[in-house]
């Protein structure tokens, strides 16, 4: 039989094992005791540093949620402007192809502006000596016209 007794500060691992002694048939008890306040003593260290580092598990598996809670908020919010920041990118994509057809369309324009100056240019410089070539005959001709009906007029008489 197997019992620990505490007796002021020290511990006795106490071990009593009945036997009968051979001749007699009488009853006896061997009794044996171990002092071991330092193993009990490690025992309570051991348990209450135990306790403790179970608190400090807790306290950190507590942190660790919060700090995963944060960063799958943050990881959301990275999703979002990843998914903004495409959209964005893909509306600036279509918005640089229209002004590069708007602005291959105005550089067409800008050639035809500056053909049909360059006709414009030529046609007046054609029209001038022909207009002037044109006032000189019609003018000639109702110079002659005058001299005509004169001389017609001397015939007649």
């Amino acid at each position: 039989m197997k019992s620990q007794t505490k007796t002021g500060h020290k511990v006795y691992d106490v071990t009593k094992l009945p036997f009968y002694i051979n001749d007699t048939g009488r009853l006896g008890v061997l009794s044996f005791s171990v002092d071991i306040t330092e193993q009990h003593d490690s025992q309570e260290d051991l348990q209450t540093l135990n306790d403790h580092l179970e608190e400090i598990i807790d306290q950190r598996v507590i942190e660790y949620k919060e700090k995963n809670e944060k960063l799958l908020d943050a990881f959301s919010t990275l999703q979002a402007s990843e998914q903004n920041l495409s959209a964005l990118n893909k509306e600036l994509s279509t918005s640089l192809d229209v002004l590069e057809r708007t602005q291959d369309k105005l550089i067409e324009v800008e050639k035809f502006t500056a053909l049909g100056r360059s006709a414009s240019a030529v046609a007046h410089e054609m029209n001038t000596p022909i207009g002037i070539g044109i006032s000189a005959v019609t003018y000639g001709y109702d110079e002659m016209k005058s001299y005509w009906k004169g001389f017609q007029s001397l015939l007649s008489v």
